[in-house]
């Protein structure tokens, strides 16, 4: 019994050391804002593996360093948490403000990921920038923006085209919105396939998506469109808000209950609630069996899976570590020539 004991107590302690290893990793990211730079690149590249949601929080202290290197590397650590990015782009957008080429090359690099549209007036003030490397990645980055549209080194092409991206969604889009958030269930399919066309302005799209899977009591059909094209529509933004009514449960249709039964008694037709659906266990069993045979059963399952569950976990981590990095890296490549 005390050895039972003995171990017990050694592994609460084991476990407990390692949470505040972990609580303390996350915790000296708050020191980014003045650590040196070989120690504050360390704690940048423990952030940018965790899989802990905070560490995008912690990361983001590392923006307001003195040191330029230590900025641009905190941006592209954060490309690696893209999908968790979304709630922080204004603070990422005055990077796009700083004078210093380093960081301006990896605030671009960011936004091509992030395809923020709100950053594309910065962006096109970048086109204008005395360093080439600066101009290409600018350029580079709007083109991701505008879906494949090119549209040259002019800062004044740009311009123009982000004039008239500006009115068509001042234009048609709030008509669309509007539709959406108040118009008639009934219509609401078509005023969605319309809105998906306009896939430069995906930001607004996604809101408007949103918007609409938040009205209550709408049909099924609706409702699975919304959340189909909320879910394909491209950047964090609306990856973040797919998360978002996920896990409101919006995307799935509502449980309604099943409709009453008639019932007719003499010439009067009433309508009765259906009949409680009864269990019973099976012959020769008991609830007290059932329920301990499924908690052994479990138990088992658990035994045997979890180690396979972490390899396939430590695997799946890695595999995604080195395609983040090979996407980086084509990008660089791509930008360069």
């Amino acid at each position: 019994m005390h050895v039972w004991h003995n171990c017990a107590t050694a592994l609460l302690i084991l476990c407990s050391s390692a949470a505040m290893a972990a609580e303390g990793r996350i915790a000296t990211a708050v020191d980014l804002t003045s650590a040196e730079l070989p120690e504050a690149r360390e704690r940048i590249n423990e952030l940018q593996i965790s899989d802990d949601p905070s560490a995008t929080s912690a990361l983001l202290q590392g923006l307001e360093h003195d040191n330029p290197a230590i900025v641009a590397r905190t941006l592209e650590a954060l490309a690696h948490h893209e999908e968790r990015v979304a709630p922080h782009l204004p603070a990422i957008r005055e990077m796009g403000q700083r004078p210093e080429p380093a960081i301006q090359t990896a605030y671009l690099e960011l936004t091509a990921y992030t395809k923020d549209e709100q950053s594309i007036g910065s962006l096109i003030g970048l086109l204008d920038s005395e360093q080439p490397v600066v101009q290409r990645h600018a350029r580079q980055t709007l083109t991701s923006i505008a879906n494949g549209n090119d549209l040259g080194r002019s800062p004044e092409a740009w311009m123009k085209w982000h004039d008239a991206w500006q009115q068509i969604e001042n234009r048609q889009l709030r008509d669309l919105d509007e539709r959406l958030r108040s118009g008639k269930p009934e219509d609401l399919v078509s005023d969605i396939h319309q809105i998906l066309r306009f896939q430069d302005h995906r930001g607004m799209v996604a809101k408007t998506l949103y918007e609409v899977l938040q009205r209550p009591g709408l049909p099924d059909d609706v409702i699975r469109l919304a959340a189909t094209g909320l879910k394909n529509v491209d950047g964090v933004l609306a990856d973040h808000l797919y998360e978002e009514a996920v896990s409101q449960s919006l995307v799935v249709p509502a449980y309604r209950p099943p409709e009453p039964v008639p019932v007719t008694t003499g010439t009067v037709t009433t309508t009765a609630p259906p009949p409680p659906a009864t269990t019973k266990p099976p012959e020769g069993m008991t609830w007290g069996t059932i329920f301990f045979l499924a908690a052994l059963g479990i138990g088992l399952v658990g035994l045997i899976g979890f180690p396979i569950y972490r390899q396939y976990h430590e695997a799946h981590r890695e595999l995604s570590e080195r395609t983040r990095r090979c996407r980086r890296n084509q990008r660089r490549i791509e930008m360069n020539f």
